[in-house]
């Protein structure tokens, strides 16, 4: 249920990608993906834990920062690591360390 604090208003987030997609992502590309994306620029991985199992999770993500702001691109709406983040109200993140050029 959503409060105040925590918005549960995700769900109205249309989703760009379709449903079978989403399948075959998960099953063919996530393990393919996921060793790759410490050296893949705009990817992050994300560290939460199962809102009911409380089991860990890692899962990649495509990432935008602009200061102290870090947006998550949603292309699949809401998803189950949504809902987990949003039910334990935090996250750990890592992503590829930029160099600048000179």
């Amino acid at each position: 249920m959503a409060t105040p604090d925590k918005p549960d208003n995700v769900a109205s987030l249309p989703r760009i990608f379709p449903p079978w997609l989403d399948r075959w992502q998960m099953r063919y590309m996530n393990p393919v993906v996921k060793p790759l994306a410490r050296y893949l620029p705009g990817a992050s991985i994300i560290k939460h834990r199962g809102r009911k199992s409380g089991k860990p999770y890692e899962t990649v993500v495509t990432t935008y920062r602009k200061g102290n702001v870090l947006a998550i691109a949603l292309g699949h709406g809401k998803t189950d690591w949504v809902k987990n983040v949003l039910a334990a109200g935090e996250v750990s993140w890592w992503n590829r360390p930029t160099t600048a050029a000179r």
